[in-house]
């Protein structure tokens, strides 16, 4: 049977009051309300410094995590990505902000799904306290932890993420339990007060001595508890926080057990995280870095070799755009588990034991070290085994998915010595099988880092050319073949690079093709092209017909998807006056998802073309399946047309183009017996140097005004 501190001490005061001073109480009770004030104080004080501290480890071991497994999709500017890594944040606490922003301050990503502040810069939404030097930090000022790490990639910073944590519910714990302390010592006071006062009349002499003793032992596991707070927070993660007592002090001290328990609980979780990819089990690009460094030592002081081994899935990103991350993460399940089956059977087959470290850096890459291995020939067949191995569909949920991998592979010490240097390098060598067509492997070479510097100068410096004017559009006239009045024009982009000049677009297009990049450049030629085609085309000739390029791969956008029928709607663009035009291997390249959003454009009253028509595909099924309004004959074919076989082409494509009741645009007329050969084959329109090379705006105006003058002149 437990009894109250309040029934012991009333039974004890009751049998001593007789011998109590009035004077020695008064004496007591200060003591009393003044140890009742220390201990409660100084055991706030230190579980505050203990939670304080935790959770100050807590918010930088996420933040480093999110970080660290965020690079690819930063590199990529995969936003998707970029959003589902920050949604782990929110599991932490109440989050103030979340940003991502790269070394000019401009935000990559605001931690919202539409990334609606991508570009703006990032100082305005930060702190004054927030360092403004591009460096690592960690404060905590009033309910928000402020943290702020790098985002690297192959050794290069890329990027920061500065996250404000309130863990919130930690503190509403705090305030809790010293509440409690404090209430229950108030209880006490109260109580041995009342008894006091009953008997000072008895004996205050006895009371008081009587007081003073039983009050030091009642604060003494006060004390004690006190003792085990402040031994915590100097780190000893053993202390226990139990007192054999079956009273108050005893639940407040099963109480604290049950919160360094929990505390416990949560640090080893995030310690698991920390370390261990949750999605596929497999080590984590924290524990990746360990390891290779352990490798890197190990190797040294045995004189082996080692090598690297990067593995990234080919076009995954469709997966998750087609079906969901939901199945997205499934396959990377299914693609770990055979990345470890493939491991297992190589491990079987060799006398001499490879020794094996498969790590998931994050997104669709993961990363083999490989040890004691017997040749270079040897890390041919681990790559092309595990090629193989992906050569077998996915099947979930009664969806197949045929995925292949790009491997790169460098050498420990042959190419490089630390860790940073081989991982790039390993990185490197699987982008250049990306840029040759994916589903291959290659050994890093020196050579490769020319080429992959120039990607990164392009895919780094086209977000500053969106912003900074760097961007133009230039027009080259489409002519009438018949009359020789200009019909409309085809706006072409070129970049301005303060370094590198005027660039053409194929120097920088097919790259951006290959990245997220290929959406926003879509989003400001569309912008740029229809308000040009508003307030400077289209007064001048209101039936004038302006083709924009769109590459079949942005369509698969949602905002690219909307922003046709949006700008012919907000210039109030006249119908079949915008043509979209998508060249034949893009189209057949992005069916699926060319279909419905071309239906959309076309019935907003925008008109599809066919672009370099001939040169892909041979297929024509396309041509009746999706709305196509006219076909450009492309400029090889044209060049050609000496060749007999080259003119029946030409002649074969306008005939079936009347056949289809489609337009004709002939590209690349150069001489005038070029014109007149595709003139009296039926070609309605053309464009090429025989009429004009692609000129500015203004130059094209001037053209357009002279020749209108002409006409009214003429009529």
């Amino acid at each position: 049977m437990k009894v109250s501190l309040a029934t012991r001490y009333g039974v004890i005061f009751a049998l001593l009051a007789a011998l109590i001073g009035s004077a020695v109480m008064l004496v007591n009770f200060y003591y009393l309300e003044r140890y009742s004030q220390e201990s409660t104080s100084f055991a706030q004080q230190q579980l505050t410094a203990v939670m304080e501290k935790q959770l100050i480890n807590d918010a930088e071991i996420v933040t480093e995590t999110i970080a660290n497994n965020i690079d690819v999709s930063v590199y990529n500017l995969d936003f998707s990505e970029m959003y589902r890594q920050l949604s782990f944040l929110n599991q932490e606490g109440d989050v103030l902000y979340a940003f991502i922003y790269d070394s000019d301050y401009r935000i990559i990503h605001d931690n919202t799904a539409e990334a609606v502040r991508f570009g703006q810069p990032v100082r305005p939404w930060l702190p004054d306290t927030v360092p403004r030097d591009f460096s690592e930090y960690t404060q905590k000022r009033g309910r928000f932890v402020h943290v702020g790490r790098y985002i690297t990639a192959g050794g290069e910073r890329i990027g920061m993420l500065n996250v404000a944590i309130s863990y919130t519910g930690a503190e509403e714990d705090i305030r809790q339990f010293t509440a409690g302390l404090a209430s229950k010592s108030l209880t006490l006071q109260k109580q041995i007060t009342t008894w006091l006062l009953v008997l000072i009349s008895v004996g205050l002499l006895v009371a008081g001595i009587a007081v003073f003793i039983f009050s030091r032992r009642l604060l003494s596991p006060l004390r004690a508890l006190a003792e085990y707070c402040r031994r915590y927070a100097d780190g000893d993660k053993n202390m226990v926080f139990l007192l054999k007592r079956d009273d108050e002090i005893g639940q407040l001290a099963e109480a604290l057990e049950e919160m360094r328990t929990a505390i416990a609980l949560s640090q080893s979780k995030i310690e698991a995280l920390a370390y261990q990819d949750p999605l596929t089990l497999l080590p984590n690009r924290r524990h990746f870095n360990r390891a290779i460094e352990d490798m890197i030592s190990t190797s040294r002081e045995r004189r082996r070799s080692a090598a690297v081994v990067f593995i990234d899935l080919d076009r995954f990103k469709e997966v998750n755009d087609t079906v969901g991350h939901v199945l997205g993460d499934q396959l990377l399940k299914d693609a770990a588990q055979r990345l470890m089956h493939c491991l297992r059977d190589l491990e079987g087959h060799y006398l001499n034991k490879p020794e094996f470290y498969l790590a998931r850096l994050g997104g669709d890459e993961f990363v083999l070290l490989v040890q004691n291995y017997s040749d270079k020939a040897y890390l041919r067949t681990i790559a092309e085994r595990i090629l193989a191995n992906f050569k077998a569909p996915f099947t979930m949920d009664e969806h197949r998915f045929s995925l292949s991998a790009s491997v790169g592979i460098t050498l420990y010490p042959d190419n490089a010595n630390n860790a940073i240097d081989l991982l790039k390098q390993a990185d490197i060598a699987m982008y250049d099988v990306k840029s040759s067509g994916r589903h291959g492997y290659r050994f890093y070479d020196e050579r490769m880092d020319v080429d992959v510097a120039h990607d990164l100068m392009i895919r780094t410096d086209i977000l500053e050319a969106l912003t900074t004017g760097q961007l133009v559009l230039v027009y080259q006239p489409i002519v009438n073949l018949k009359t020789g009045g200009t019909e409309g024009a085809e706006a072409l982009i070129r970049w301005n690079h303060p370094k590198k000049g005027l660039m053409n677009p194929a120097s920088f297009i097919p790259l951006l093709e290959k990245s997220e990049l290929i959406v926003p450049l879509t989003l400001w030629v569309l912008r740029q092209a229809c308000y040009d085609l508003k307030h400077a085309l289209l007064p001048l000739k209101p039936d004038f017909k302006l083709s924009v390029n769109v590459s079949g791969k942005a369509t698969e956008d949602e905002m690219v998807r909307h922003e046709v029928t949006e700008l012919m709607q907000r210039y109030e663009i006249p119908l079949n006056c915008l043509h979209v035009e998508l060249t034949e291997t893009s189209l057949m390249e992005n069916l699926g998802t060319c279909t419905r959003t071309l239906q959309a454009w076309n019935d907003a009253g925008a008109d599809i073309w066919v672009d370099d028509f001939g040169t892909g595909y041979s297929s024509l099924n396309y041509l009746h399946q999706l709305p196509i309004n006219g076909l450009k004959i492309d400029r090889s074919f044209v060049e050609g047309m000496d060749d007999p076989a080259s003119l029946r082409i030409v002649e074969t494509i306008i005939n079936l183009a009347s056949a289809l009741h489609l337009e004709i645009v002939a590209e690349g007329i150069e001489t005038a017996e070029q014109h007149k050969t595709l003139k009296r084959l039926g070609s309605h329109c053309g464009q090429g140097y025989l009429f004009s090379r692609p000129i500015p705006l203004d130059e094209f105006k001037a053209c357009l005004v002279a020749e209108v003058e002409r006409t009214n002149e003429t009529s």
